[in-house]
């Protein structure tokens, strides 16, 4: 069965012989796992989308790099993480401003640290949970009074952790979840070298997600995603003009909205100021739009009006 009639026959719920996979292999998964990703494409050919995977070859590094990216680079990991950071590093390295970075945990390894550490950055970075750190928490953890009455209650210990692969021990601060629905309580750790409280660090490291709202954000309302011209160069016009579009909605939301709605999205933004419905009604001297009240006052209306109007050059 060839894969479109697999994907037809999954479509249709007529009995495929297998689940239709699609695969594309990174760089670093081909330098780590060698022949027997190979030997994996050659089983299933028409389930690997690379094209050196296809012709049975190992692609060769980039010419710009030096030995010790190769050799890291062959690791898998070490070679994604440096071309995100080093980049950044360098780019602030004689600055006097103080750098600090949080990231999930695809960076959680002692390379990371390290470079991070001699860079003289601040870091908080998500640490897989694992059981020698359940361990070590497991004398401090207590079920607090009060536990399956009310919220969840949320609870923070100062660690001293180091594991097999680091040179030194580092700080690890747990947050421990008590749930009303929950009999076991949830627990997360996070690696740092900062010095604040436990509680300060783990509110710095959740602000990690809001990048992530904003491209989920433009993703929903914009459709930035839908990327579907042959040419690269069409789709990245087409990005840049989401991007566009999406900043346009952001200043509005920021210098327009009054306070009571500026939490809106864009979506809400669009559903409720852009994309509504009104009756035009024509008079000797004036025009009137007639819409419902129902998503947005009348005397909000009015106000982002107002304050679309100040943002006029020379309105004062």
């Amino acid at each position: 069965m060839t894969p479109r009639e697999r994907i037809l026959a999954a479509i249709e719920f007529t009995g495929p012989d297998r689940c239709p996979i699609h695969h594309y292999a990174f760089p670093g998964a081909i330098w780590r796992h060698g022949q027997r990703l190979l030997d994996l494409a050659d089983k299933y050919p028409d389930d690997f989308g690379n094209e050196h995977i296809q012709s049975n070859t190992i692609p060769p590094p980039e010419g710009n790099e030096d030995a010790e990216d190769v050799v890291e680079w062959q690791d898998a990991r070490g070679g994604v993480w440096r071309r995100v950071l080093v980049p950044i590093a360098r780019r602030y390295q004689d600055s006097s401003l103080r750098k600090y970075l949080r990231a999930d945990g695809a960076f959680a390894c002692p390379e990371v640290y390290q470079y991070l550490e001699q860079e003289g950055f601040q870091y908080a970075i998500r640490l897989p949970a694992n059981p020698v750190l359940q361990r070590q928490i497991e004398p401090l953890v207590t079920r607090p009074a009060g536990w399956g009455q009310g919220q969840t209650i949320v609870q923070y210990y100062d660690l001293s952790y180091q594991a097999v692969s680091w040179q030194r021990p580092r700080r690890v601060i747990a947050k421990v979840q008590w749930h009303r629905t929950r009999l076991l309580p949830e627990a997360s750790f996070v690696v740092t070298n900062l010095g604040a409280t436990p509680q300060t660090v783990v509110e710095f490291y959740n602000h990690r997600g809001t990048a992530e709202q904003w491209i989920k954000e433009g993703k929903y309302a914009l459709h930035w995603t839908r990327l579907s011209c042959h040419r690269f160069v069409a789709n990245q016009v087409r990005l840049a003009l989401f991007v566009l579009a999406y900043n346009l909605g952001n200043f509005l939301r920021r210098l327009v909205l009054p306070e009571s709605v500026r939490h809106w999205s864009l979506r809400s933004i669009q559903v409720k100021l852009i994309k509504i419905g009104a009756k035009v009604v024509h008079h000797a001297r004036q025009v009137i739009f007639q819409m419902a009240e129902i998503a947005v006052p009348k005397e909000l209306f009015e106000q982002i009006l107002e304050r679309i109007w100040a943002l006029a050059p020379g309105s004062g």
